[in-house]
């Protein structure tokens, strides 16, 4: 049966690498029953979904995971054979419903109360790169504040995203729930130092064996400051609240207005890859970065210590 293969979850986090490891990497081991994301299967999809968003005081996570392996069963009870782990990619698993990271202790702690023996994977980068990442895309979802009112000001930044990326934290916590050794953690800049060592850390983990040869990797590069600025201000004239925004984007549930705004921002990265001209693509100036590196200085002198691996020149302060 299949519940008997192990389970691994990759929950995160966003904007290390999830699509390139979705797409290339996970899907192409022989060992492994991978689900997605890219999904298998729309009702693994949905059950995923109500994983996230079903509210607290109505979540059964015995029923869940109840269902969860009777439509697996149903799904695969053909082709387990010569599988060793049952695999989920999934970068908000570790955040939940809200975006930015607020129920990352929630997640954490509904994940084991779902799936008790799991194995977790977890990547990481350094913090000024996630954030810039992260505001970037936050602008894309409708976003209307500046880089620095969301650094300096925001909800979102300082009582949400801020605490997610003190990862000695969120590790820790992950650690004390399902064990030291049943949590895995890699770095996004490993990948362009060492891709096939950064790899072969998650194959070992995982139990499965190492492949001969690995896809190139297919970058997202993020569009430059000057588009994000003209979104804004597209955004300040057409878009709802940011909330409001994405969640319609993920029910598809748009207006001819967001159409419009969709494709504007498709239509910049088509300009942009072109590369017509060169473009600034850092959005923090001197004295930001250096605001934001001090947020993270003593998190990440721990953080070191916990992976056994020397960060610093890997650009986290």
């Amino acid at each position: 049966m299949i519940e008997n293969l192990p389970l691994v979850l990759h929950i995160g986090y966003h904007k290390t690498g999830t699509t390139y490891l979705q797409d290339a990497v996970f899907p192409t081991h022989p060992e492994i029953m991978y689900l997605g994301r890219r999904w298998k299967k729309e009702s693994i999809h949905q059950f995923f979904l109500e994983n996230q968003y079903t509210h607290p005081l109505q979540y059964d996570a015995g029923a869940l995971r109840r269902k969860f392996y009777a439509d697996l069963n149903d799904l695969f009870f053909n082709d387990i054979e010569k599988k060793k782990v049952l695999m989920v990619s999934h970068e908000s698993l570790h955040s939940g419903p809200e975006w930015f990271g607020a129920e990352v202790v929630m997640m954490a702690e509904r994940i084991k109360s779902l799936f008790p023996s799991a194995k977790i994977i977890i990547g990481i980068r350094n913090q000024l790169d996630y954030i810039e990442s992260n505001y970037k895309s936050y602008i894309i979802h409708g976003g209307r504040l500046s880089y620095r009112n969301f650094i300096y000001h925001s909800y979102a930044f300082n009582y949400a995203l801020k605490p997610k990326l003190e990862y000695d934290k969120v590790i820790t916590r992950y650690k004390d729930l399902f064990g030291a050794a049943n949590v895995c953690v890699y770095l996004l800049e490993g990948f362009k130092s060492d891709l096939r060592g950064e790899i072969n850390r998650i194959w070992n983990f995982m139990g499965v064996s190492p492949l001969d040869s690995l896809s190139a990797d297919k970058k997202n590069v993020g569009l430059s400051k000057t588009s994000i600025g003209f979104i804004r201000l597209l955004n300040k004239m057409i878009a709802y609240d940011f909330n409001e925004q994405y969640y319609h984007w993920m029910k598809s549930d748009v207006s001819k207005m967001e159409r419009f705004r969709w494709n504007t921002v498709g239509l910049l990265k088509k300009i942009e890859a072109k590369k017509f001209f060169p473009l600034r693509n850092k959005l923090s100036d001197d004295k930001t970065s250096e605001h934001i590196k001090n947020q993270f200085r003593e998190s990440n002198v721990i953080l070191s210590a916990m992976l056994n691996r020397e960060i610093k020149s890997l650009g986290y302060s």
